[in-house]
C-alpha cells in the first residue's frame, strides 16, 4: 500500500523537485521509503508502505525487462497463483512481491491483465517502447487515482493534495459538486471532485496517455451489470456465499507484517473476525488475533455487549478508543487535510480513531467490513425496495406479512401507516419514470437552510436518478457505485493517514458477483436484512450477532454532541456560513439553526456538520467558491 504520483510536462522535461514534492505530500501513505524516476518529460514517484517482500529490491518505481516502469498503490491478493501461472509460461521473478507479478502480467496480457487480478489498486505503467502510460483503477474503487490535464502538463496522484501543489492558490471549487455535497451529502459519485480541474478515474476504468500526441482516453474495463441473475435455491446461495467469503478473508490475510481487524459489534466486522479466527485455528500454528473498536459511553451508541460476545468466542485481544466531541474539534483541521474533501458526518472520525489506535498497537494491515450493506440490503431503504418489488409482482399477502415482521422485529410502527403508505408504494411502483421526474421538479421544496433552486442542482438529480426502486439490480448497483464510493474515500484516507493498509473482504469481486447474481429475496426477507449472510455465518459467529437487528457501524453521538454544545456549534456555523458565501446564505442559515435549538431538532445535525466541514475544507485547501 503506497502513495503514487506522476507528471508529464508537455513543453519541457519533468523536474525531480516537483515529483518529490508530490511524493512528500503523501509521505504518510508510504513511510518506508520513496523513489523517483525521470524519463525526459515524464516523472514518476512512489512512497512505499512495505507489506509484501520487505526487501529493497521490491521498492518502486520498479523497472521490468528494461521496458516497463510502474508506480503502484494496492494489493493483488492472488499474486501467488498468478506468479505460478506466469512461471509455467516461462517468466522468472527476482522478488516475492505482487508488484513484479503485476508487471509480468502486463507484459503477458497487456491491458487485459486487470481481468486476472483479484485485489485493489491504482497504478501507472510506463511502456517506454510504446511511449504510453497505462493507468488503471480497481473494479470497485477501493484505491484512489486522481488526475488533471492542464495546458502545461498531465499529472496524477493518490490524493488530490498532490495535484494542488502544481498550481498557485486559490484553487477553483466545482460549485455544482460542492452544492450537491452541502444539500444532499453527495461525494465521489462520479469522476468529478470538489475541485474544478481535478478528476478521479472511476472504478473499473483505465486511462491510456499517449506521450507522442499528449492525449489520453478513458475506457471502462469492468461492468458488474453484465453478471446475469441466477435463480438458484436459497441453500445453494448460502453455500456459495460461505465459500466465497471464507476464501476472500483467507486471501486478505497474506502479509509479511502484522494483521488486525476492525470490530464494531455489527454483523459485517464480527463475521470477518470470526472467520479469521477459524482460519487461524485451522492452520495449526500459534497466533495472536488483534481487534480495534470505537466505543462510546452514550447507551444508544454503545455496542460493547456485541463486541464482548465476539471476543468471548474468539479470544481475540481487544484495543478500544473513545472518541469525543472535544477531540473532533481539536483535530478537525488535520483530519480534514487528510480527507482532501469535506466530510458528511463525524462518524468518519470514529474510523480515524480506530486506525490511529491500530497504528499505536503496531498493526500495519487491517481487515474492515465496508461494502456489505450495499450488496446485502443492509440499509433500511432496501425494505422499501422489497415492498415495491412485491407490489409490482402483485404479492400483496406477502407484502402485509413483511411489513408486519419489520415492525415486530424492530418494535416500531414505522411502516404501519395503513392505506396511505400502501398507496404511496403503489404509486412509486407503477408511475412511469418521466412522470416521476416531472412531479419531483414541481414539488421540490427547500431543505434546511437551502433553497429549492439549490435542491434542483443537476448533480443531485443525476445522482438520485441512479437509484431505481423499480429495478433491484440497478438499485444495488447504484449503492455500490454511488453510496459506497464516499465511504471508500474516507476509509482509504483514514487508514493511510496512519500508514495502515485496509483490506475489504466483502469487495472481493468473486463474492460481489455471486451476491449480485442472487435475487433480492435471498438478501432481504422475513423482516431481516443480509439474510443469506446470516444463514451462512450461523455457527461461525455468536447467535447474539447473527440475530442482531440494530445497526450502527462507525456511528458517533453527533446529535447529542451538538445538543449539549449549542453555543459552540453556532459560533462554528457563523464562521462557516461566511466562508461558504454565496452557496450558503448567512442569515437564513443562522435563523434555521436557532430554530433547531429552540425546537430540539438536532436530528438535522448532519446538515450542520456538512456546512462546518465544507468551510474548514475550503480554508485549508484555499478553495475559491
Amino acid at each position: 500500500m503506497c502513495g503514487i504520483c506522476g507528471i508529464v510536462r508537455l513543453k519541457e522535461d519533468a523536474k525531480e523537485s516537483e515529483v518529490r514534492a508530490m511524493m512528500d505530500a503523501v509521505a504518510h501513505r508510504g513511510p518506508d521509503g520513496g523513489g523517483c524516476m525521470l524519463f525526459g518529460k515524464l516523472g514518476l514517484g512512489h512512497r512505499r508502505l512495505s507489506i509484501l517482500d520487505l526487501s529493497e529490491i521490491a521498492f518502486q518505481p520498479m523497472r521490468y525487462r528494461n521496458r516497463y516502469t510502474i508506480t503502484y498503490n494496492g494489493e493483488v491478493y492472488n499474486y501467488i497463483e498468478l506468479r505460478a501461472e506466469l512461471v509455467s509460461l516461462g517468466y522468472t521473478f527476482a522478488t516475492d512481491s505482487d508488484t513484479e507479478v503485476l508487471l509480468a502480467a502486463y507484459d503477458r496480457w497487456g491491458e487485459d491483465c486487470v481481468n486476472h487480478f483479484n485485489g485493489m489498486w491504482g497504478f501507472c505503467i510506463y511502456d517506454e517502447q510504446a511511449q504510453k502510460l497505462f493507468c488503471s483503477r480497481d473494479r470497485f474503487g477501493v484505491k484512489p487515482f486522481y488526475y488533471t490535464k492542464r495546458e502545461e502538463y498531465f499529472a496524477f496522484g493518490s490524493e488530490i493534495k498532490q495535484l494542488l501543489l502544481l498550481e498557485d492558490a486559490p484553487h477553483p471549487a466545482d460549485r455544482d459538486a460542492l452544492t450537491a455535497f452541502l444539500v444532499a451529502a453527495q461525494l465521489d459519485y462520479s469522476a468529478r471532485t470538489m475541485f474544478q480541474h481535478i478528476r478521479q478515474l472511476e472504478p473499473g476504468t483505465n486511462l491510456i496517455f499517449d506521450l507522442k500526441t499528449n492525449t489520453y482516453r478513458v475506457s471502462r474495463w469492468y461492468d458488474l451489470m453484465r453478471i446475469p441473475t441466477k435463480h438458484a435455491p436459497f441453500s445453494e446461495s448460502v453455500t456459495a456465499f460461505r465459500e466465497r467469503f471464507f476464501d476472500a478473508v483467507r486471501l486478505r490475510l497474506r502479509s509479511d507484517v502484522p494483521v488486525g481487524s476492525c470490530l464494531s459489534g455489527g454483523l459485517d466486522s464480527s463475521a470477518i473476525v470470526c472467520v479469521i479466527n477459524r482460519l487461524l485455528r485451522e492452520s495449526g500454528e500459534p497466533f495472536e488475533q488483534h481487534v480495534v473498536s470505537a466505543c462510546f459511553n452514550e447507551p444508544q451508541y454503545d455496542e460493547r455487549a456485541y463486541m464482548d460476545a465476539v471476543l468471548a468466542q474468539t479470544g481475540a485481544i481487544s484495543h478500544r478508543t473513545f472518541p469525543d466531541v472535544t477531540q473532533v474539534l481539536a483535530e478537525l483541521d488535520n483530519f480534514t487535510w487528510h480527507m482532501d474533501e469535506p466530510l458528511t458526518s463525524t462518524s468518519h472520525y470514529a474510523q480515524w480513531c480506530v486506525y490511529r489506535e491500530a497504528h499505536a498497537q503496531g498493526l500495519t494491515v487491517m481487515l474492515d467490513g465496508q461494502g456489505s450493506d450495499e450488496q446485502l440490503a443492509g440499509y433500511t431503504e432496501f425494505f422499501e425496495l422489497m415492498f415495491i418489488e412485491l407490489i409490482r409482482n402483485f404479492r400483496f399477502l406477502r407484502l402485509e406479512r413483511e411489513i408486519k415482521l419489520f415492525n415486530e422485529r424492530r418494535k416500531t410502527a414505522f411502516y404501519s401507516s395503513g392505506l396511505r403508505f400502501r398507496t404511496e408504494l403503489a404509486a412509486r411502483a407503477f408511475t412511469p419514470d418521466f412522470l416521476k421526474q416531472i412531479r419531483r421538479k414541481r414539488q421540490v421544496a427547500s431543505v434546511g437552510p437551502y433553497s429549492a433552486d439549490q435542491v434542483r442542482n443537476p448533480e443531485i438529480q443525476s445522482f438520485r436518478d441512479c437509484f431505481d426502486f423499480k429495478r433491484p439490480r440497478r438499485f444495488i448497483h447504484a449503492n455500490l457505485y454511488r453510496t459506497l464510493m464516499a465511504l471508500l474515500h474516507y476509509g482509504d484516507r483514514n487508514s493511510m493517514a496512519f500508514s495502515i493498509e485496509s483490506r475489504l473482504p466483502f469487495l472481493d469481486y468473486r463474492l460481489v458477483e455471486t451476491l449480485f447474481a442472487m435475487p433480492l429475496s435471498h438478501k432481504i426477507r422475513y423482516g431481516l436484512t443480509k439474510r443469506v449472510m446470516r444463514e451462512a455465518m450461523r455457527g461461525v459467529m455468536p447467535d447474539l450477532i447473527t440475530d442482531r437487528q440494530s445497526k450502527l457501524g462507525f456511528s458517533t453521538p453527533e446529535e447529542e454532541w451538538m445538543r449539549t454544545n449549542p453555543a459552540q456549534f453556532r459560533e462554528l456555523l457563523e464562521r462557516s456560513a461566511k466562508r461558504l458565501s454565496p452557496l450558503v446564505d448567512y442569515d437564513r442559515t443562522l435563523a434555521w439553526y436557532d430554530e433547531i435549538v429552540r425546537t430540539d431538532r438536532f436530528r438535522e445535525c448532519h446538515v450542520i456538520w456538512r456546512i462546518i466541514s465544507a468551510a474548514r475544507w475550503a480554508e485549508i485547501f484555499q478553495a475559491e467558491i
